[in-house]
């Protein structure tokens, strides 16, 4: 539970990690983030982004993202990125032209769940619950009348997440990281 008001379905539990060491061009993998997580229908909002430079050049980048979306009045999906890099700034040669990557490691962790919110539907505007019979409704309506949808949302939500996961790996292996 988050709070009183909402119900906490984790369906990717925090820590789902992908690692990988090699060469990108950060700046692009930074954009290709927000692209999918925008054309998905996710607000990305970035809660920390923290770079520290060190003596011989390199930089520790961290990164934390919280992305929901809103399925619908009752649903909101969030899918949680921290990531952290090590690297050096290096000069690569792309099909004949020189770029400028890094080359270092690359640590993605994930969390993903969806919200139920029950103030819109099964609390007064204080937040506190209604009346025993409407506490009957609602598990009625959450375990018989909508019970589909939800099961869908598991689904849905799993399919996003690991839809985001390929796209990580296929960037990775872009530029023959594995």
């Amino acid at each position: 539970m988050t709070d009183n008001n909402k119900q906490k379905i984790d369906i990717i539990s925090d820590g789902y990690k992908i690692k990988t060491a090699g060469m990108f061009d950060f700046e692009e993998m930074y954009q290709e983030l927000q692209r999918w997580f925008t054309y998905n229908g996710y607000t990305w909002q970035e809660t920390k982004y923290r770079v520290v430079e060190n003596p011989d050049g390199s930089k520790q980048v961290e990164l934390k993202w919280v992305c929901p979306r809103t399925v619908d009045d009752y649903v909101t999906f969030t899918i949680k990125m921290d990531l952290q890099v090590f690297h050096s700034d290096v000069e690569a040669n792309i099909d004949g032209v020189k770029k400028k990557m890094q080359k270092g490691g690359y640590e993605f962790r994930f969390g993903a769940y969806y919200e139920k919110n029950w103030k819109g539907f099964w609390m007064d505007e204080k937040g506190q619950e209604f009346k025993p019979l409407m506490k009957w409704f609602k598990n009625f309506y959450e375990r018989v009348l909508i019970k589909d949808r939800l099961e869908s949302y598991d689904n849905l939500l799993f399919t996003e997440s690991h839809m985001l996961f390929s796209e990580i790996k296929a960037y990775m292996q872009l530029y023959g990281n594995s």
